[in-house]
């Protein structure tokens, strides 16, 4: 008999609003807020950009509401993206329609920092990532780093990242991975050593294939997400690629889900592990699955698992010994309620 799926923490609730992306810090959590009344389907759970970003102490508590952009016939209600969590700092981005602001907080009552200012080119910000004490994002046709305390000033890490339009980035020092995309659709990750060459990692071949996430692990390896569209469907897989091995390896692959159903799943990671939702399909219909994965012992363990045609869950936030996700469970199209959820990782 399979064994019980551990009981989660409940850390935030909501029937007025869909809770999404959430982050997990060592000392913190935050996460978007998305309104009912401006979701057109279910699949709104997993959206990774909002009108309001809310941050809180690691049980939940202490929250504050760092941005609120305004929700209205005339303001889209996605101006700022998905956190990212460290110890006792969260790194966001703010698009406003002139600007693409990349900024940092803390659970301390004062402003957010500007960390960076550029001019707005897209509907979406420039990626960024937070390591560790940096903050890494793409910016010109390079990529730069800073302190989110702003202790120190930006300073450029990759002054001419290899391979095409910036997708992804991620950082372990001393060591930057990006996801680059050519002028022909092609999609190659690669990453450089500080104060060395770029290097290729893994170019993807495969007709129809888009990397779309990247996760940063111990020892320069990273995992990276392969979506691939066929036949009005998506299919998601994780790959390890690990430097001078030439084939990655494949650590999950989730069933075909078809294009009604939103599934562009991210990955994240902590130390050698790395967290995942997984669609998985049955004779009953999909299911959702958050999947903590330990890359050096080879094992992989469910620690959420709900039915699509209920409950929707977010992408997860794997971090300091927990992974946070969010769950709506819902009728129809209708929102019953939205939760932030943790669990020992």
């Amino acid at each position: 008999m399979p064994a019980a799926l551990p009981q989660p923490v409940v850390l935030a609730t909501s029937v007025a609003s869909y809770l999404v992306a959430p982050a997990a810090g060592k000392r913190i959590t935050a996460w978007l807020e998305f309104p009912v009344a401006r979701a057109s389907s279910p699949d709104a759970a997993v959206r990774r950009r909002a009108n309001r970003l809310v941050i809180a102490n690691r049980a939940g508590r202490s929250l504050q509401v760092v941005y609120d952009g305004g929700c209205s016939a005339s303001q889209p209600c996605d101006s700022v993206s998905a956190p990212q969590a460290g110890a006792d700092t969260v790194l966001y981005a703010v698009t406003d329609g002139r600007h693409a602001d990349i900024a940092s907080t803390s659970l301390r009552r004062r402003p957010s920092r500007l960390v960076a200012q550029l001019a707005q080119t897209s509907a979406t910000p420039p990626p960024y990532a937070l390591a560790g004490p940096e903050a890494v994002w793409a910016s010109a046709g390079a990529l730069r780093m800073r302190p989110p305390d702003l202790t120190a000033p930006a300073a450029t890490l990759v002054a001419a990242p290899a391979g095409g339009t910036i997708r992804a980035v991620v950082r372990r020092e001393p060591v930057t991975a990006w996801i680059a995309r050519s002028a022909a659709g092609q999609d190659t990750v690669f990453e450089q050593l500080d104060g060395g060459r770029a290097s290729t990692l893994y170019r993807e071949l495969r007709p129809g294939v888009a990397l779309t996430s990247l996760a940063a692990l111990d020892g320069g390896r990273v995992a990276v997400v392969a979506v691939r569209s066929a036949s009005g469907a998506r299919i998601a897989s994780v790959l390890l690629v690990t430097p001078r091995v030439a084939a990655p390896a494949l650590l999950v692959a989730s069933a075909p889900s078809r294009a009604a159903l939103v599934y562009n799943p991210s990955v994240s990671s902590f130390g050698q592990s790395v967290a995942f939702r997984r669609r998985v399909g049955s004779a009953r219909g999909l299911t959702d699955q958050i999947v903590v994965i330990d890359t050096l012992r080879n094992r992989l363990r469910i620690v959420a698992s709900a039915r699509v045609r209920s409950q929707r869950l977010s992408d997860p936030s794997l971090g300091f010994g927990r992974v946070v996700w969010s769950s709506a469970l819902v009728a129809g199209a209708r929102l019953i309620r939205s939760r932030v959820l943790s669990t020992p990782a």
